[in-house]
């Protein structure tokens, strides 16, 4: 009997998990529509619940419309809160809004380190401009970043890789091809500037390359 009652639990919590899942889309999709026709009260009343329920879309929107005021008081530090749990869960505009308020130091302490982590998170799914600041960074000197490039050349990026989800209205194509010449141009400034990860990889192209002539 106990057994058979846990069994019943089990699939009451199950049917009623996957009600507030399509209940939460729903209001996904209606506070989207809302967000989009300038009804920012209406959009935050239907998003709010679809961002605490984990809807990363959601919870970007949410952000920015602590980011830029729409419809509530700008609060940046509550803006990088929402940035946060969409950047932790792939969401690639809120990576790269992220990255630019640690850059800034906007509702959060400027930091240069997470900045370039968060660019390469973004630029990584195809995200051109968080790819642009990136190689700002890199030119300016920084390892982290010139690494992060050499990656994103060496591998390409795909829109929203692992993500479909998120995004169902785009289709995945690359968005940055590999490109071998560029891939080593960055590894080896990153070398250069004694990146360890960097050293690594550059010795081991040079040892393969070596071992092709």
């Amino acid at each position: 009997m106990k057994r058979l009652s846990l069994l019943l639990l089990l699939v009451v919590l199950t049917a009623s998990g996957c009600a507030g899942r399509e209940i939460m889309q729903d209001n996904y999709v209606k506070g989207t529509a809302a967000y989009d026709e300038d009804y920012p009260v209406d959009a935050f009343i239907l998003l709010k619940p679809a961002a605490d329920w984990g809807n990363p879309n959601a919870q970007y929107l949410i952000a920015t419309m602590y980011d830029f005021g729409r419809g509530l008081r700008v609060d940046h530090e509550e803006a990088n809160v929402w940035y946060l749990r969409a950047a932790q869960e792939g969401q690639d505009d809120a990576q790269y809004n992220l990255a630019i308020s640690y850059k800034r130091g906007e509702g959060i302490e400027q930091d240069d380190a997470m900045a370039i982590y968060w660019l390469g998170r973004a630029a990584a799914q195809g995200d051109q401009d968080a790819l642009g600041v990136l190689e700002d960074y890199a030119d300016n000197g920084e390892s982290e970043a010139q690494y992060a490039m050499a990656r994103i050349y060496r591998d390409g990026a795909s829109l929203h890789p692992g993500n479909p989800s998120l995004y169902p209205d785009e289709e995945d194509d690359q968005a940055i091809t590999p490109d071998p010449e560029q891939y080593l141009y960055w590894l080896n400034l990153a070398a250069e500037q004694g990146h360890p990860e960097a050293i690594k990889e550059a010795a081991a192209v040079e040892a393969a390359l070596g071992k092709g002539e």
